[in-house]
């Protein structure tokens, strides 16, 4: 029989922010939206404290969310030399193909573990002797191979020669230059505006819908 001992509360928060970049290749400054979204929760032992559980969960919510918008970064290329930062290209070689290397990994860790068990001496008789020793190596072989492939294609995989329609596809966060986005900015201050929301600084028309009493500030982000 199932007794409830209190409740427990979640939190989902979402925001955008602007990153700063200055780009290592060409040196120029450009701008980009990377939105987030993160959760919190916060419990009430025997329902007694379920308003102190929701403002806990909503300020878990905040931190989390907080911290992922000043350390986290999308792959966003420059908007002028069209390249992408050492980190940003970092990222989008380690994930290309990295199923080889979870799945080789696997194979290897558990061929491995099958191999020592069925080498050990057991001192019960077995209805079938263990296949050779020459045999069972066969398949950690074949996760080392996978891995090994994984490494050569993580080697010869160079981002800044996508297309610029797959640099598009695979990198959908928008971005503008610098001075574009600060002139954009200096427009809705000069409006009368006391804040904006960040995404509607991106949009080719401004509207009354996307204004919102909030905004996060760009904040300089080298990468």
């Amino acid at each position: 029989m199932f007794i409830p001992t209190g409740m427990r509360y979640t939190a989902k928060q979402t925001a955008a922010t602007v990153k700063l970049v200055s780009c290592s290749h060409c040196g120029k400054d450009f701008v980009y939206l990377m939105q987030r979204t993160a959760s919190g929760s916060g419990s009430s032992p025997l329902f007694l404290d379920n308003d102190g559980a929701q403002h806990r969960a909503a300020a878990s919510a905040t931190r989390s969310l907080s911290a992922k918008l000043q350390h986290e970064f999308d792959v966003v290329p420059c908007v002028h030399c069209r390249k992408f930062q050492p980190r940003m290209a970092s990222r989008m070689r380690f994930r290309r193909h990295m199923w080889l290397w979870m799945v080789g990994v696997a194979v290897v860790v558990i061929s491995s573990i099958v191999i020592l068990i069925m080498q050990s001496p057991d001192p019960r008789p077995r209805a079938a002797p263990p296949p050779p020793l020459a045999q069972m190596l066969i398949y950690p072989g074949i996760g080392l191979a996978m891995i090994a492939l994984y490494i050569a294609l993580w080697i010869r995989f160079d981002p800044n020669e996508l297309s610029d329609e797959e640099k598009a596809k695979r990198c959908p966060s928008p971005a503008m230059d610098r001075e574009a986005f600060e002139a954009r900015l200096a427009e809705n201050t000069q409006a009368g505006y006391v804040s904006v929301d960040p995404s509607a600084l991106f949009l080719k028309r401004m509207s009354p819908q996307a204004l919102a009493p909030m905004t996060v500030p760009p904040r300089p982000v080298r990468r």
